[in-house]
């Protein structure tokens, strides 16, 4: 007899998404191979070898951080708050049949991480396996899900991607009777400081307070860019698998910078409105506004842009003396009107 089992994966690097998964049939490997149950079960373990679900989680923190010791990178800590974000897609995943950065309400990795309480930058990996006999949670299937995010590039790069300072992980396994649907969720943290939380939904007139002190000396504000999408529509599992074509942050309208930089400082390539204090000695910003002021600050730019509802994305940059700038907080804002 033989079994045969499916996996695909997805992985999220900021503005520029890539897909790898294999083609044709297979079971658990790269090409069409296909092994019986046994030779399944001599390769990725029994029932005899299932562990808990903590220590498969440890063990796959411990092969991402062993993974960037070989790059003298810095090691990732445990964050709670991802972790919540990752279970939540991988479990929805598994219970629905399906693997995309979409959920079934149509919000991306952002927008749940926020919901969860989140306020930093989060990055995403995914996988999904399937089968039809029934797989059991053990430390080479956390090897091999490990091992095959660092073959395809974009999962690599996100794992060894030197910001990142933390890292949420969940692995889900379900087993029917007839098959099993094995899903595993990676959300990378990069978190620089301590950001006040934006409110989940805001009329285009409400004052937003946006806020934050950045933890270490040597980062500081380099500046605010605010993007936009439309609401998120409701998506059915299926759709979702036809169109396994990732996604990205929406590109940035405006830039957001200190009143004081008002005749000093423009961010290059895009229109600037002066909104927030700084104050440098202590690497902290802050800023009381509406999109209503922002729309108006593009007006007085001689900018045509107006303001339509929709998801708003408020992203803060940090600055770090001898790197390029980097995205350290996402928000995602519903505002109606």
């Amino acid at each position: 007899m033989k079994a045969l089992t499916r996996l695909l994966c997805l992985a999220l690097v900021l503005l520029a998404v890539a897909i790898t998964f294999p083609a044709g049939p297979r079971a658990f490997t790269w090409n069409q191979e296909e092994l019986t149950p046994e030779e399944i079960y001599a390769r990725f373990g029994d029932e005899d070898d299932e562990i808990p679900l903590r220590d498969a989680l440890r063990q796959l923190l411990y092969l991402v951080n062993e993974a960037r010791d070989d790059y003298n990178l810095e090691p990732l800590e445990w964050d709670h708050i991802a972790s919540y974000a990752a279970e939540e897609q991988a479990r929805e995943m598994a219970d629905c049949g399906y693997l995309s950065h979409l959920n079934l309400d149509g919000e991306k990795p952002n927008l749940r991480y926020n919901r969860h309480g989140g306020t930093h930058q989060v990055t995403e990996n995914l996988s999904y396996w399937e089968s039809d006999i029934r797989l059991y949670l053990t430390s080479q299937v956390v090897e091999d899900i490990h091992r095959r995010w660092m073959e395809s590039p974009s999962h690599c790069r996100n794992i060894l991607t030197p910001t990142h300072t933390g890292a949420g992980m969940a692995i889900v396994i379900v087993w029917d009777g007839d098959r099993t649907v094995l899903t595993a969720a990676q959300e990378f943290v990069d978190a620089y400081g301590e950001f006040d939380r934006l409110p989940e939904r805001a009329d285009s007139d409400d004052d937003l307070y946006l806020s934050g002190d950045f933890s270490d000396r040597h980062t500081s504000l380099a500046y605010i860019t605010i993007g936009s999408e439309d609401f998120p529509e409701r998506q059915r599992p299926e759709d979702l698998n036809a169109n396994l074509n990732g996604y990205s942050l929406p590109e940035p309208f405006v830039a957001i910078l200190p009143i004081d930089d008002r005749h000093t400082r423009r961010v290059k390539g895009l229109p600037t409105v002066y909104l927030l204090t700084d104050e440098p000695s202590r690497n902290r910003f802050k800023g009381r506004f509406s999109l209503k002021d922002v729309f108006y600050g593009l007006e007085q730019a001689s900018r045509a842009d107006r303001f339509t509802p929709g998801l708003y994305y408020f992203m803060v940059w940090a600055d770090r003396e001898g790197e390029p700038p980097f995205l350290v907080s996402t928000q995602v804002v519903r505002v109606e009107d």
